[in-house]
């Protein structure tokens, strides 16, 4: 059974964290306060765990510190990162170009999209989903359990040759 850390326990950790990468850049409460828009006090209330914060505000914050974004958004909400699958583990990512790790990005996002198409398809079949009534006639229809189409009955009506009177 794993445990889940209280919102006070991850609060304090990811402060503690926070104030670190902060202080080890040699970065003072104020600028940091100023860059962002927040108080000193607000910065200081998070840092000490004292306070949450929003994710956006996470994001800014490290932006600001010059922290890698991913990293701060790992530290601020740990639950919502799944480990990564081990064939990604060992790639170096940082030896690709910007252009070459969009087409990456690329491909795994046309994955995605086809995966959950096919599972749209899926869930479609599935409830059976009416088509949305647009007054038009539907293409497709079930005739004694067979899908039929009325636009090729249509087309052959059309192409059928007149008989010459």
């Amino acid at each position: 059974m794993s445990k889940t850390k209280s919102s006070a326990a991850l609060h304090r950790e990811f402060g503690r964290w926070l104030r670190q990468q902060r202080q080890s850049r040699g970065i003072r409460q104020k600028y940091i306060a100023e860059k962002s828009k927040i108080t000193v006090t607000q910065l200081s209330r998070i840092e000490n765990g004292q306070s949450g914060t929003r994710r956006d505000t996470v994001i800014q914050l490290a932006q600001i510190i010059g922290v890698d974004e991913s990293e701060a958004l790992r530290h601020f909400a740990p639950e919502s990162f799944a480990p990564l699958p081990e064939e990604l583990e060992n790639i170096p990512f940082s030896e690709f170009t910007k252009q070459e790790l969009r087409e990456i990005a690329d491909f795994i996002n046309f994955k995605l999209s086809q995966k959950r198409d096919a599972q749209q398809g899926k869930i479609d079949k599935i409830i059976h989903k009416p088509p949305e009534s647009t007054g038009a006639v539907q293409p497709y229809r079930f005739d004694g359990g067979r899908l039929t189409s009325d636009t090729k009955k249509e087309e052959k009506a059309h192409t059928k040759k007149k008989p010459r009177e």
